[in-house]
């Protein structure tokens, strides 16, 4: 049925001018009447909500609010309608065309005639998009907070005056003062040393008079307080925030004690190790010169006293077992000073061409090739920082492991190959992220070892054959596993017993 006042107000609203202001007007209005009965909707409310107005004229605009708050705008509405009171800002929320919801705010006046309520008027603009954003806000701030309090750093918020606005509970596990004691006071006055205080304070004046900063943006190492007045180094990183439009700092502070701690150990073992080093360095001067002179006139008598045994004598044969273990005792002196050679002194880097290398290796080895028959297949190998000399001790040792360790009645064949590296091919090191790195697999079809054994065959003096049999000191592939650590590589051996061994060999081309 048709509201008394509808035809009044059509009447009204024919009126060119108060009709244009109204559709055209970007906030939504609305006409109600006393009972709730739409009356009329601007351009901008039946957009909002999604209506014509054909459909909305004639309805109760409380059944376009959301079910909670009806109750609420009837109230609201009535305190309009029958009191006196001033009109109020309002927020309550419609329910589109579509079901979706949207939260309006403004306010309802009254339009009465002889004193008796005619109709309610209501200005109302769109806050969806702001409260949206409010809450997304709002949520953004809850999280950072989360973080900040639960850093695993102390975090510390101060402003231009260096006072403290923010202290979380790792600073208070830090430093001893909780976050009561603290807020409001001089960041100068809690944790910083005497010895930098004036430092401080004088670059806060500095930063808030001309912007100038020395220290933000960067992590510094410096000592700081705590409550109980011990002095500790901590690391510590600066940065400029915006809090509440006013402008703030943000300290992010760590312990250093213990790595402090750690970094003096490592301190002592390196100076531990470089002692080390020198006694080494002077053993191998004592076997280079010492023991090698003793050896050779061993080996020199013995080798006389041959020419006074007639052959066959138990005398001739203890004198040809003395020169054989002098001869050998030589060979271990010189294995050990390769051994401790490596790493040793001033360590230049430079570009190998491992193709190179792996040819004069080979040109070593030309005689032992052709008795034994030998086939070498090798693929083209890279170029790289490395040392060269190492380089060369690296490839000989492991050919010759290669052509030592054969089967009397099986031609050798031996494979240098190349391939890529993943982090997955190497469970047991860790690939520096940064570093390109290259892969060698050098095969045999040799005697082999046990898988077993695969860890003990880079020790020093570790054989896994009989001497007799093959010769050597035990010393080769020890040697090659410290050229490899030492151009901080990776080596490792795989093998099967009476069918070969593989030897994978993985190198960074560059040194950083």
């Amino acid at each position: 049925m048709e509201h008394p006042l509808t035809n009044n107000f059509a009447a009204f609203l024919n009126e060119e001018s108060y009709k244009d202001l109204f559709d055209n007007a970007h906030d939504l209005i609305h006409f109600i009447s006393p009972e709730g009965i739409i009356l009329y909707a601007n351009q901008s409310w039946c957009k909002t909500l999604g209506y014509p107005l054909e459909k909305i004229v004639g309805t109760s605009v409380y059944d376009h609010i959301i079910q909670e708050q009806k109750e609420n705008f009837i109230l609201y509405r009535e305190n309009i309608l029958y009191t006196d009171k001033m009109p109020t800002e309002i927020l309550v929320n419609f329910s589109t065309s579509s079901g979706a919801v949207v939260s309006l705010e403004g306010f309802v006046s009254l339009r009465k005639k002889n004193n008796t309520p005619q109709y309610t008027r209501g200005i109302f603009r769109d806050i969806t998009t702001r409260q949206e954003t409010e809450i997304q806000i709002k949520e953004r701030e809850r999280y950072m907070a989360q973080l900040l309090e639960n850093a695993p750093d102390a975090v510390i918020v101060i402003n231009e005056q260096g006072m403290v606005n923010f202290w979380n509970p790792k600073a208070e596990a830090i430093f001893g003062w909780s976050a009561e004691e603290v807020m409001g006071h001089s960041l100068s006055g809690i944790i910083i040393p005497d010895i930098y205080r004036a430092a401080h304070e004088e670059g806060m004046h500095r930063l808030k008079m001309t912007g100038e900063a020395h220290v933000l943006n960067k992590t510094i190492e410096i000592t700081a307080l705590k409550k109980s007045g011990e002095e500790f180094h901590i690391s510590l990183t600066i940065s400029p925030v915006d809090l509440k439009n006013e402008k703030a700092y943000i300290a992010f502070l760590r312990d250093r004690t213990k790595q402090k701690s750690n970094e003096a150990e490592l301190e002592i073992r390196r100076k531990q190790l470089e002692a080390s080093n020198q006694q080494l360095s002077q053993y191998a001067y004592v076997a280079s010169h010492d023991l090698q002179e003793p050896l050779r006139k061993i080996t020199i008598y013995s080798e006389m006293l041959t020419a006074y045994f007639p052959p066959g004598t138990q005398e001739l044969t203890y004198a040809e077992k003395i020169i054989l273990s002098a001869k050998r005792m030589r060979g271990l002196i010189n294995s050990l000073l390769d051994y401790s050679n490596v790493s040793q002194g001033n360590l230049s880097f430079e570009k190998v061409d491992l193709n190179n290398i792996l040819e004069n290796v080979l040109g070593d080895f030309e005689l032992l090739i052709t008795q034994k028959n030998a086939a070498i297949r090798k693929e083209v190998l890279p170029t790289i920082m490395a040392l060269p000399l190492q380089m060369n001790q690296l490839f000989y040792n492991l050919v010759g492991n290669a052509l030592k360790f054969t089967h009397p009645d099986v031609k050798p064949v031996v494979s240098i190959e190349t391939g890529s590296v993943s982090s997955q091919q190497i469970e047991d090191w860790e690939l520096d992220p940064g570093q390109e790195y290259i892969k060698i697999i050098l095969r045999d079809n040799g005697v082999g070892f046990e898988q077993i054994y695969a860890g003990k065959i880079f020790n020093i003096f570790q054989r896994l054959n009989n001497s007799s049999d093959f010769g050597g000191y035990g010393i080769g592939l020890a040697l090659c596993k410290k050229v490899t650590d030492t151009h901080k590589g990776y080596l490792s051996a795989e093998g099967e017993l009476n069918k070969g061994a593989s030897f994978t060999l993985v190198l960074p081309v560059t040194q950083i």
